[in-house]
């Protein structure tokens, strides 16, 4: 009898773990998680011209395990996406979206997504119309994660310099 109790404990677990809902991801910037940009010049409507334009796109991947399915029968995972915008190595904002729907698969991303461009723009310290990025050297980094489903996203960054 203890036998048996044993055996029917550890095969709820083993089949729990095989229903799990998971994702693997990764975001990438123009094919790469850490990318380096050459701006043209220091107007944050430059460079989001440049990434509307798609000179470094902004690729979301995920593959889901598991995942709740619509009722059309495709699988679906709720993500939150993060921005964090670094000047000379210091957090000056820090954003996240309300989060949304996604199926798996491979994406582009709009830069509007994750608002840095308008980070930048009130960069220093106030709306500027003529949306100059005040010297200095920027970090922006790009997450991404699931909401009540395990699993993780790779990060991506982008790293330039205002002079």
């Amino acid at each position: 009898m203890k036998n048996l109790l044993y055996l029917i404990f550890f095969g709820l677990i083993l089949s729990n773990q095989t229903i799990a809902q998971e994702i693997k991801g990764k975001l990438v910037v123009d094919g790469t998680s850490k990318k380096e940009l050459s701006l043209k010049s220091s107007n944050a409507v430059d460079l989001y011209a440049a990434m509307r334009d798609q000179a470094y796109p902004i690729q979301f991947s995920f593959e889901g395990k598991g995942l709740a399915k619509t009722e059309s029968g495709n699988e679906v995972a709720i993500i939150w996406f993060r921005t964090t915008l670094k000047k000379d190595g210091r957090v000056i904002s820090k954003q996240e979206r309300t989060p949304m729907p996604f199926f798996p698969g491979d994406m582009l991303m709009p830069v509007e997504t994750f608002d840095f461009v308008s980070q930048l723009t009130t960069a220093s310290g106030k709306p500027d119309l003529s949306s100059k990025i005040p010297a200095g050297n920027y970090e922006v980094t790009l997450e991404a994660g699931p909401v009540g489903v395990m699993g993780t996203v790779s990060s991506a960054t982008l790293v330039f310099s205002v002079k």
